[in-house]
């Protein structure tokens, strides 16, 4: 999921990109959806952290994190292992309000310095990366190709005179298809209309953007409307 409501915001800087969720499946559920949603969070902060360390040439030794998402401790080991590098929660999270009461402090005399105030910042809870490194790189890639597709969906629309309508995808039977190829794999319905029947998948031998699937038969529509008629909130 790329929650890019409003555009996409450092480091990619793109206003024509909007909220998409990507590789959705059958066997998806609403608890990947909420698991996304949260994963969306801990990718968009490794897009800037990666650009800071760009910038600057330096690596972090660590990542302080506050605000209400810090008590979420799943959220922030995945954080930890997504940006590869430890992160660490305070013991009071609500950064904003103990700020304003640290300048008012300030201010009447409170407190009397800036030094004195950083030594009331204690830590509660430190994460530290645990994921292979294989899993993280497959992870990073997935979410990049994600980003990728958020982007381009305000445009002027199709130019004068062009065809409009899909150029891929599921098709009939003969139309687009195989070609008279052997399939590559299957797709076997998991529930509902058509289940337990196979389906060949075809790839196409050099696509722009990855592989892409396509399937021999018109009952996939019926099977995909099916399945995503459950995924109910």
């Amino acid at each position: 999921m790329v929650p890019a409501f409003a555009g996409l915001f450092a480091p990619h800087w793109r206003e024509d990109a909007r909220g998409t969720i990507c590789g959705l499946t059958a066997f998806h559920t609403r608890a990947h959806l909420a698991k996304a949603a949260l994963d969306s969070a801990a990718f968009q902060a490794y897009d800037v952290l990666e650009a800071m360390e760009k910038d600057s040439s330096k690596r972090l030794g660590s990542i302080k994190v506050d605000g209400g998402m810090s008590v979420n401790s799943p959220l922030l080991q995945f954080q930890a292992d997504v940006a590869d590098v430890a992160v660490s929660k305070p013991a009071i999270p609500e950064t904003t309000a103990v700020g304003a009461c640290y300048a008012a402090g300030l201010a009447v005399g409170f407190w009397h310095s800036t030094d004195e105030l950083a030594q009331k910042w204690k830590e509660s809870g430190r994460f530290v990366p645990a994921m292979p490194p294989a899993q993280r790189a497959r992870l990073l890639w997935d979410w990049n190709k994600a980003v990728r597709r958020a982007m381009g969906w305000v445009d002027g629309g199709p130019p004068a005179g062009a065809a409009v309508g899909a150029s891929v995808g599921v098709g009939a039977r003969g139309d687009i298809g195989s070609g008279g190829r052997e399939p590559k794999s299957v797709l076997e319905a998991p529930e509902g209309p058509g289940m337990g029947k196979k389906y060949p998948v075809f790839f196409d031998d050099e696509p722009a953007d990855g592989p892409r699937a396509y399937f021999d038969d018109d009952e996939v529509r019926r099977l995909h409307a099916f399945t995503f008629g459950q995924l109910a909130f």
